[in-house]
């Protein structure tokens, strides 16, 4: 009788997972800006994957006035991009000046990272902030 109750659970844990959305998550390294203003104003100038040899929290070195931040990447094909920003990772400045009230896009940025089965076009526009005590997070 129990091979019985494990054999129905393995049958709904299956099931379940061809109908649940997979959700794809990885770290990232965020410059913000405008692409084509050579990374100033407002947006995404740059998102590339990082992994954990690479990973620096001296955001000084790499980009000069650049607003380099790091991020956590969720993904879901179907449904949205999102950028849970690392409270720990941003200066006041950029805070005061990305993340007021809104995060503004000024231009479309298309990403495409290694676990991204297709790329994702974050468009123009305003986006809401969710505040929480260690992320900042825009969902595009």
């Amino acid at each position: 009788m129990n091979s019985r109750k494990t054999s129905v659970k393995q049958v709904v844990k299956r099931e379940a997972a061809k109908h649940s959305p997979e959700i794809k998550q990885g770290f990232a390294e965020v410059v913000l800006g405008r692409p084509s203003s050579n990374c100033k104003n407002f947006g995404i100038c740059r998102i590339e994957g990082v992994y954990p040899k690479k990973l620096s929290y001296d955001v000084s070195d790499c980009c000069g006035d650049k607003a380099l931040t790091y991020a956590v990447v969720s993904y879901d094909e179907d449904l949205y991009f999102e950028l849970a920003f690392l409270r720990s990772t941003i200066n006041k400045v950029i805070l005061d000046q990305h993340f007021n009230s809104v995060f503004i896009v000024e231009e479309p940025y298309t990403v495409k990272i290694d676990f991204m089965k297709q790329p994702w076009t974050i468009q123009a526009g305003r986006y809401s902030i969710k505040l929480s005590d260690a992320f900042l997070t825009v969902r595009f």
